[in-house]
């Protein structure tokens, strides 16, 4: 037999092969694409604190099986930019993750002359590790101006039995400065999550030279101490401020943020944008970066494109997966009346009665 038929007769017998094996299947690409679950809000998704800008948001379900959303609150009388000196951590309860929601109480607020976080709290962050609840915020101490009482921020944490508390907090920061270092001016946005046998934060922060950066530390427990790595993550030497509002979570075995571009990684002002890491340490754009350019479909039809989204947070249902992203939001100007938090379903399941 010659080679040429036998070659012949072994393609013929991997045609009949694959005729019999049936269709080939094409690769599943399961890697995470959270724009792709964004459905549209019903208008009855979105909370507003009367009386107060409304900031940030961050929700669990207590032990009574509400949902709790942790929220900034100030009053309009004191402005947009008097977050930085007034700004409490109010709470809000609902029956659905969706809402609507309706304010509870205040959980957090300034402590007092002597205290880091002595007349601000803001950026709330919660999480329920084994049987307690942390609450990650921002709190700083009336300075005399904006840009000194912003220089004042530090990093905390308190912890409660019950998500309304009490809550026990510390003397103090979580995480402080380190002089000559990249936060060396101030810390802020905090976001932790336990993966791979320990805790991780990000943070964002400030040198002494203005610039804007985010550094990453780790703890065997919630409440620290945390041990920082020794240089920022999420930089570009073509912007001093490239991003900031991190939000840190695990999915499927791997780790991921969401952080609020400055036009750096996505190109698209205020964008929200997916990064991923096997350690903590060194990240890159996930396969589908771009989240969000703040354009939002209504349940009702229609579309906006918000003045802001941002501080994104996200709450999982009970298979781990992402059920609902929470964001500090406004439509157009960051005016009395404009600033809420929108509740945006990430799962069908969400909008069915």
């Amino acid at each position: 037999m010659t080679r040429h038929l036998l070659l012949t007769l072994f393609g013929i017998g991997l045609l009949a092969s694959s005729i019999l094996a049936g269709p080939t299947q094409e690769a599943v690409d399961d890697s995470l694409d959270l724009g792709q679950r964004m459905l549209p809000v019903p208008r009855s998704a979105c909370f507003q604190d009367p009386g107060y800008f409304t900031w940030c948001g961050s929700m669990i379900q207590g032990d009574d099986e509400k949902y709790y959303l942790c929220y900034s609150r100030w009053p309009y009388e004191k402005k947009m930019s008097g977050w930085v000196t007034y700004s409490e951590v109010a709470l809000a309860v609902a029956d659905h993750p969706l809402g609507p929601y309706r304010h509870h109480s205040v959980l957090l607020h300034g402590r007092g002359k002597g205290h880091f976080d002595g007349t601000m709290i803001h950026n709330p962050h919660v999480h329920k590790f084994g049987d307690k609840f942390y609450l990650y915020y921002v709190g700083a101490s009336d300075a005399g101006s904006f840009r000194a009482t912003r220089l004042t921020q530090r990093i905390g944490v308190a912890v409660a039995d019950s998500i309304l508390g009490p809550w026990q907090r510390f003397d103090q920061p979580l995480i402080d400065v380190t002089p000559d270092s990249f936060d060396a001016a101030l810390t802020t946005n905090p976001s932790v999550t336990y993966f791979k046998g320990r805790y991780i934060m990000v943070y964002k922060c400030q040198g002494k030279d203005g610039k804007v950066f985010h550094g990453v530390a780790f703890s065997d427990s919630p409440t620290g101490p945390f041990v920082k790595h020794s240089r920022p993550i999420f930089t570009d030497p073509r912007s001093p401020f490239p991003a900031e509002d991190p939000f840190l979570f695990t999915y499927k075995g791997k780790l991921y943020t969401i952080l609020s571009d400055n036009k750096v990684f996505t190109d698209i002002k205020q964008a929200l944008c997916l990064f991923e890491s096997e350690d903590g340490v060194d990240w890159k754009l996930s396969k589908h970066a771009i989240i969000s350019d703040r354009t939002i479909q209504w349940a009702d039809g229609s579309t906006e494109k918000l003045g802001d989204l941002e501080r994104p947070q996200i709450f999982f249902d009970r298979n781990g997966e992402p059920a609902v992203l929470f964001c500090a939001a406004t439509h157009g100007k960051r005016a009395p009346g404009n600033t809420f938090n929108i509740q945006i379903p990430l799962n069908p399941t969400l909008l069915k009665p």
